[in-house]
């Protein structure tokens, strides 16, 4: 890492701190941002089920197509069971008589707009980090 005067150091490289950085870097091109991580990525991490507004800030910090190009199963319900109890939550982001298969990657919009993402976070985290870093973020490395 140089030497440099940085405005914003964030401390974590995994979805919050990357997705910090880079909306940072949007709304303030000018500002210097370091990004501090301890691990080498990609890094092995537990998978995450998304929910549909991530989507949305995807989208907002210019990364959707990325994330979409990984080819990550699309989500249109989920599943929870809380505590000890037998009894499951159901809900639908998108009714299942509604979803259109359709080629991908596909764009951020109509359907998609409602559905989420099951992420392989080695994956989706390593695209989170590479995005910040392309929008000007230096990293613990100072690869940028």
């Amino acid at each position: 890492m140089s030497n440099k005067n940085y405005d914003v150091a964030i401390i974590g490289g995994g979805p919050a701190g990357s997705t910090t950085g880079t909306l940072l870097k949007k709304y303030n091109p000018n500002l210097k941002v370091l990004i501090l991580e301890k691990a080498k990525f990609p890094r092995d991490h537990v998978g995450e089920s998304q929910l549909p507004q991530i989507s949305s800030i995807l989208e907002e910090m210019g990364c959707w197509d990325k994330v979409e190009a990984a080819n990550f199963p699309i989500k249109i319900g989920a599943t929870y069971r809380w505590g000890k109890t037998s009894q499951l939550w159901d809900f639908d982001f998108l009714a299942a008589t509604e979803f259109q298969n359709e080629p991908r990657p596909a764009k951020y919009k109509g359907q998609r707009q409602q559905t989420a993402f099951q992420v392989d976070r080695s994956v989706y985290d390593t695209i989170l980090l590479d995005h910040a870093q392309d929008n000007g973020c230096n990293d613990y490395d100072g690869r940028a």
